[in-house]
């Protein structure tokens, strides 16, 4: 459940895993709350640099600690990330999962068209996994 507070600001609450099928996944059950605050540097989005977007949040499961999950503890953790305009296709993003840094990209190709694709590197620091490369793609819409 997503709200929008404001032009800049926003609160999610959600549940991660609600879903899993299949004994073959790695989406643990988690329940998560975040804040969004989006900064605005320009006034106009297609200038260079115009928007620092920068979350922070609190969950369960997937976002616990490393030492938590290693030792099978419940418990809550910290995650966040930040995503920077760079032109208006293209946003850099450094997120912290709660165990481990990712980096990646935010291309949206289509000025008129809701469709994003985000190649990454996960487990940068090497404190889970092994660094590896994964990608996504998505579509939005409104349900106004």
């Amino acid at each position: 459940m997503h709200r929008r507070l404001g032009n800049d600001g926003s609160i999610a609450f959600g549940w991660n895993g609600f879903a899993n099928l299949g004994g073959r996944n790695d989406f643990e059950h988690s329940i998560y709350g975040v804040g969004t605050y989006v900064f605005r540097f320009a006034e106009s989005l297609d200038a260079a640099f115009s928007r620092l977007a920068v979350t922070v949040g609190v969950g369960n499961g997937q976002f616990r600690s490393n030492l938590d999950r290693d030792l099978f503890r419940n418990g809550t953790n910290v995650f966040g990330n930040m995503a920077l305009r760079v032109i208006r296709p293209v946003s850099l993003i450094a997120e912290w999962t709660g165990q481990d840094l990712a980096l990646g990209l935010s291309i949206a190709p289509f000025k008129n068209f809701p469709f994003v694709i985000t190649p990454a590197v996960r487990d940068v620091t090497g404190s889970g996994y092994a660094p590896r490369f994964v990608m996504g793609a998505g579509v939005s819409f409104s349900l106004k």
